[in-house]
């Protein structure tokens, strides 16, 4: 906003945007014009004119890729966030993915508020893969260390890779596993089932070029 009120207003910026795009100048515009969707996200308008300055840049780029995110930035200004339904576990290249891997993303989806309220450790085997990793959480951080186990720690669970895949990332019941004998547990099993429910899904319905 005070980017806005430095060139004179919104009707001044939009009036240099519009001069910018009618020479040609699309770039310009955009530059100009993202700084005031920003400051007013309801400015129909300015949303409009922006919306047709991506348009001409993806048309006029010879690249693919950039070609589809300005018209992707185009879409999203006159119809808002694309909602798409977002499942972890729909693709099957998961179920290729290294185990270190997956661990990686549950670190990052790994909701630190709830992490921070119960520390945990336990030993996590992958039968299928013949795989040992010691699984942490402390501090509010999901740590891991592969081809690493604790006689000491609270718990020992087994499990193939897709059950790793469908329960830790896919937010399958960890109880019914246990269950149906699909993972098998030493000691208390209830710590998985406290880590599952500290992941968080992935948000695929992002907004890209709005706030």
């Amino acid at each position: 906003k005070r980017y806005i009120e430095a060139m004179g207003g919104v009707d001044a910026v939009m009036s240099r945007a519009r001069e910018a795009a009618d020479s040609g100048d699309h770039r310009r515009a955009a530059m100009l014009l993202n700084h005031v969707v920003f400051a007013e996200p309801d400015n129909r308008a300015a949303r409009e004119q922006l919306a047709a300055s991506y348009t001409r840049l993806g048309l006029e780029s010879e690249a693919g890729t950039w070609r589809n995110i300005y018209l992707t930035g185009a879409q999203e200004l006159r119809d808002g966030v694309l909602r798409l339904p977002t499942s972890i576990t729909s693709s099957d290249a998961l179920f290729e993915t290294p185990t270190r891997m997956l661990l990686d993303v549950a670190a990052v989806r790994l909701n630190p508020d709830k992490a921070a309220a119960q520390p945990l450790k336990f030993n996590l085997a992958v039968t299928d893969r013949d795989e040992q990793h010691l699984v942490s959480v402390r501090n509010g951080v999901l740590i891991y260390e592969q081809g690493v186990s604790d006689p000491l720690a609270s718990a020992t669970i087994r499990l193939k890779h897709g059950e790793l895949v469908m329960t830790l990332l896919g937010g399958a019941p960890v109880a019914a596993r246990i269950a149906s004998g699909d993972i098998v547990a030493e000691g208390d099993w209830h710590l998985y089932e406290a880590l599952v429910a500290m992941i968080e899904p992935p948000d695929a319905n992002f907004a890209i070029v709005t706030p």
